[in-house]
């Protein structure tokens, strides 16, 4: 493997986009579990969304493209990595007001206005998060039962407001499976 390694022999990652590409991992690469994409700097991992997939890789190659391609929200460069971000607040101030906010570059509404988008901050925090992504995984033995309380588990621990998706509902408590996840430098 690439510069980084396995961390625990249940944590598979983290990997950068070159690693991605490194270990050919794609579209076809099917296993299911939890996972979690961000930016990786200054050595500290910013998570910025936890999901679920029967197919880890498909889904995050969905990720990468609906990411740089608009359909995601974009927070400033600086706000992706603060360790006290607070992105459901940016999501509620526009969602109110109809505003960008200070930290908010980007809120998909369904036009097409995202390429023709005056703001070169939005191509700059896209290149950042090119240039920084990570992700991890780990395998989830019996997926269709856990796979929604473990994302929860591991959403509510790193911290959901710190999050571009706001949906995990399910949290029992039991960290026990996403320990692993915990012991990267999350901001």
């Amino acid at each position: 493997m690439n510069s980084t390694n396995v961390i625990t022999s249940n944590l598979q990652g983290p990997y950068s986009l070159n690693d991605l590409i490194f270990n050919k991992f794609c579209k076809d690469t099917k296993f299911s579990g939890i996972y979690m994409w961000g930016v990786k700097f200054n050595s500290a991992y910013y998570p910025i969304y936890v999901g679920k997939a029967e197919n880890i890789c498909e889904r995050i190659f969905q990720h990468i493209s609906s990411f740089t391609g608009g359909e995601y929200i974009i927070p400033e460069e600086t706000t992706l990595i603060d360790p006290d971000r607070n992105i459901s607040n940016l999501v509620f101030e526009y969602c109110n007001h109809g505003n960008l906010s200070h930290g908010l570059l980007y809120y998909p509404n369904g036009y097409f206005d995202f390429f023709n988008s005056p703001n070169n901050k939005i191509n700059q925090t896209l290149q950042f998060v090119k240039d920084n992504f990570f992700t991890c995984w780990k395998i989830t033995p019996n997926y269709s039962l856990n796979a929604s309380i473990e994302e929860g588990n591991l959403a509510y621990a790193i911290g959901v407001k710190k999050l571009i998706s706001s949906r995990y509902g399910v949290k029992n408590g039991n960290n026990h499976f996403i320990n692993d996840f915990l012991e990267l430098k999350i901001q």
